[in-house]
């Protein structure tokens, strides 16, 4: 299946969805689908490529679509900006979605169900509208499937009204393998510069109030004197803002790393002794709707979870795998960390709960089931769409070399090899039982095809020349699919033209001789050889290594 998928941010971003959106795509494509993750082309502080950001293979293919930045003026604009640069960008991608042709189109945002209205649309939500409008329900009906990040968003939408069939809940998941970090407990404190002894609490991600860090920073005032609570991560003026709550509060124990690259994040949860998440249930989607990456990160790490008891954690976690407090109790939360630092066998027994369930949270998983009981398209209509481009090229080659044929008449020439091969194709239709002129050896694929089509449309030479205007026509479609896998999608119309209006192959049409055909031989044998090293799901270790991995991040770095 072809795959569109579209997300209206900055990328790279230091924001949990991007990481969260380049996760699906990678994890669309290691599925077995072509996949292309459409977003605007911005100004970025970040001068790393996503692949770089995310620690990613370039497994699927980003694409930026210039647009005009309106957030770029969002002190004057306010939230307007957002949505002029939504709108732009749903209009924008259009064109660009439409020419990659594909079955289905994946956003996290709803207006996307306009980008191209024949494809199917899946809408992955994040939240629920606080009123329902006309216009969210004509979203929500034009959509091929809702895909709500938890079971409480999901009821949120039936009882909007959504059939149930329609809206499927999938939970966000983790690369576990990144959190398998070779280092120790104690290397991985060394490493960090972090206290040698004593017991460490980590929160990762955004300080958010919603979040519950400041929750989590008022809890520093009752913890053990040997406890460290570590947090990690957080936008500039929030961490500013816990910072000063910090000193006010004087809790020497509270460590700000600030933000670090998603890389680091696995060693500072093997340096921890515990994991936080102290979400506010602040409002709905807090309570309900929020799926933090954090939580399955924390799964994938193996750590005993401190959790607040709401709705969507609960989805995931029960008192077996974390030790759940009430929201925004800061000393519930300091009580919490101070039983799990003063009975090790208790951490021991979430950790390996932890550890446990992180398994069953894969981003194959989700997209396995994100996609399960979703129509695939026809065949055939597949098939087109996915190789539209090369079969214009393929039908343009054979219309030049069809015109030159039949505007162009060939006269048979006495002598030469066309007159040889013409009494082999004879000689095999048994019209005759020798033929004087034949050398010894001669190729015998050409004669047998010279016997078929004479066999099937009569002697007169236009067919044969037809027919090897066909098989031209298939050797630029040969060459125009190996561009495109092999190069890029950029290089696939360059390539179909050159050998749809190379003027030699346009020329060897109207001969009997063998280049025509033997040239479409050569050039699927050598295609086909090449598959053969390099399969969708697999790649052959050196292959990948010296040809197409550099290839395709010299290609990201060029459009860059």
């Amino acid at each position: 299946m072809k795959i569109a998928c579209l997300a209206n941010i900055r990328l790279p971003t230091e924001r949990a969805h991007g990481l969260q959106i380049m996760s699906m795509c990678r994890a669309f494509a290691q599925e077995g689908h072509e996949t292309r993750l459409f977003v605007p082309k911005r100004r970025n502080a970040i001068a790393a490529t996503p692949w770089e950001h995310y620690g990613m293979a370039p497994v699927f293919e980003i694409v930026e679509v210039p647009i005009f930045d309106f957030v770029r003026f969002d002190r004057v604009l306010g939230r307007a900006a957002l949505w002029l640069n939504a709108l732009q960008f749903a209009r924008a991608a259009r064109k660009a979605v439409r020419a990659f042709a594909p079955d289905a189109v994946y956003a996290r945002d709803p207006w996307f169900v306009s980008v191209d209205p024949r494809t199917k649309y899946v809408y992955e939500a994040h939240d629920f509208p606080a009123s329902v409008t006309p216009l969210h329900r004509r979203f929500w009906d034009r959509a091929a499937r809702v895909v709500a990040v938890t079971e409480g968003l999901r009821k949120a939408f039936i009882a909007a009204g959504v059939p149930e069939g329609k809206v499927v809940a999938a939970h966000d998941g983790v690369d576990a393998a990144k959190f398998s970090v070779p280092e120790t407990k104690a290397e991985a404190r060394a490493k960090l510069g972090l206290p040698a002894e004593g017991f460490i609490a980590a929160y990762t991600g955004h300080l958010y109030p919603y979040k519950g860090a400041d929750d989590l920073l008022e809890a520093c005032a009752h913890l053990r004197p040997a406890t460290r609570v570590v947090f990690v991560g957080g936008r500039p003026d929030d961490l500013e803002r816990l910072k000063m709550r910090a000193e006010v509060l004087g809790a020497r124990n509270a460590v700000f790393v600030g933000p670090v690259p998603h890389a680091q994040v696995p060693l500072y949860l093997r340096a921890a002794d515990a994991a936080v998440l102290p979400t506010r249930a602040s409002d709905r989607h807090a309570a309900e709707f929020l799926s933090p990456l954090k939580l399955f990160e924390y799964l994938a790490a193996g750590k005993a979870i401190v959790a607040t008891d709401t709705p969507s954690v609960r989805e995931i976690l029960d008192d077996r795998s974390a030790a759940f407090v009430p929201p925004s109790d800061p000393e519930a939360l300091a009580k919490a960390l101070n039983a799990l630092a003063d009975v090790p066998a208790k951490a021991a027994e979430l950790e390996r709960a932890s550890a446990s369930l992180a398994a069953g949270h894969s981003w194959a998983a989700r997209v396995r089931k994100v996609l399960d009981g979703l129509p695939d398209p026809h065949p055939v209509l597949a098939w087109y769409r996915r190789y539209r481009t090369e079969l214009l090229l393929t039908t343009l080659a054979f219309g030049i070399r069809a015109a030159y044929v039949v505007l162009f008449p060939q006269v048979r020439v006495g002598g030469g090899d066309g007159e040889i091969y013409l009494g082999l194709s004879d000689l095999v239709r048994g019209l005759v039982d020798h033929v004087p002129s034949a050398p010894t050896y001669f190729p015998i694929l050409y004669p047998h095809f010279l016997a078929a089509v004479r066999s099937l449309f009569g002697d007169d030479l236009v067919w044969i020349r037809l027919w090897q205007a066909l098989f031209s026509a298939a050797t630029v479609f040969v060459m125009a699919l190996m561009a495109r896998r092999w190069i890029g999608r950029e290089a696939v119309v360059p390539t179909g033209l050159l050998g749809a209006l190379y003027a030699p192959t346009i020329l060897e049409s109207g001969i009997i001789y063998t280049e025509t055909v033997y040239a479409f031989a050569l050039t699927a044998a050598v295609a086909l050889g090449i598959l053969a090293v390099e399969t969708r799901r697999h790649r052959h270790p050196l292959h990948r290594q010296a040809v197409v991995t550099p290839l395709q991040v010299r290609h990201q770095q060029m459009k860059r």
